[in-house]
């Protein structure tokens, strides 16, 4: 699936470039604090992102293997996720075969062959566990003492680029193995 430059993450991103436009580059404090700003921003707007598109991917592949049954879509949509999104991935042992595994020992035994041909395919993945590891960090500790000066703004976007390879074929795996 061909990924485009109109998701949230990225009309965020266009905004930030814009306001860092705006300033003055005589206040560097001001640049330098808007980044870290928006780098943090960045990686709860991706890890947001990813869950929905991730939750409605699902969703829809469920419904469409059950002969398009919207009593089995809302049952799923509604006990199947809310709150249960982040239990999906083994973030600290950043893998996600745990997801894999949840489709059966074939998928899983699939993806994982697929997974370990394909570089570009690892790095997407690399790139989804890394945001979502950061996501995390950002929730559920201080915000502000979340360690960002490692990765820019611009860093941050193209990870998150990166992992929509990823994300976006999710679908694609599971209704090829279907």
């Amino acid at each position: 699936m061909a990924t485009t430059l109109n998701t949230v993450v990225d009309l965020l991103y266009l905004d930030f470039q814009r306001l860092l436009a705006a300033i003055d580059e005589q206040d560097i404090s001001l640049q330098t604090s808007l980044r870290v700003t928006f780098s943090r921003s960045l990686y709860i707007a991706s890890a947001s992102y990813f869950e929905e598109e991730i939750e409605r991917q699902l969703i829809e592949f469920i419904h469409n293997a059950s002969s398009g049954s919207d009593l089995i879509k809302e049952f799923v949509r509604q006990k199947g996720f809310g709150r249960q999104y982040h239990s999906l991935f083994e973030w600290e042992r950043k893998n996600v075969n745990r997801f894999f595994g949840l489709f059966g020992n074939d998928f899983s035994r699939s993806m994982q062959e697929y997974v370990k041909n394909n570089s570009d395919y690892q790095e997407a993945i690399s790139a989804f566990l890394e945001i979502g590891v950061a996501r995390n960090s950002i929730a559920h500790k201080d915000y502000f003492k979340f360690p960002i000066d490692t990765k820019t703004t611009e860093e941050v976007y193209a990870t998150y680029r990166n992992a929509l390879a990823f994300v976006t074929s999710i679908s694609g795996h599971l209704m090829s193995a279907n």
